[in-house]
């Protein structure tokens, strides 16, 4: 019994059909994780990077400016709170 299932274990891994995995983290998920970490630094980064990709989203300019605060960098996070929107 014990070896059947060991076997069917090694079979679904082969062919890729492994136990189901989390869903991928999103760049905005990281950035929320660094920020409670307090690692505003990585935070800027990654904010910085989705904001690129996607300028509207209030959430991520938000994070973004809540974390040059906490970073104490004042100036770019006036500017970051008020980038216009297209």
């Amino acid at each position: 019994m014990r070896s059947s299932s060991l076997l069917f274990a090694v079979l679904f891994c082969l062919l890729g059909l492994g136990p189901p995995s989390r869903a991928e983290e999103t760049p905005l998920d990281a950035a929320r994780r660094a920020y409670e970490k307090g690692d505003y630094r990585k935070a800027i980064e990654l904010l910085g990077a989705a904001a690129a990709r996607d300028p509207s989203s209030g959430e991520i300019q938000l994070l973004l400016a809540k974390s040059y605060l906490e970073n104490k960098q004042f100036d770019e996070a006036v500017p970051a709170r008020r980038r216009p929107w297209p």
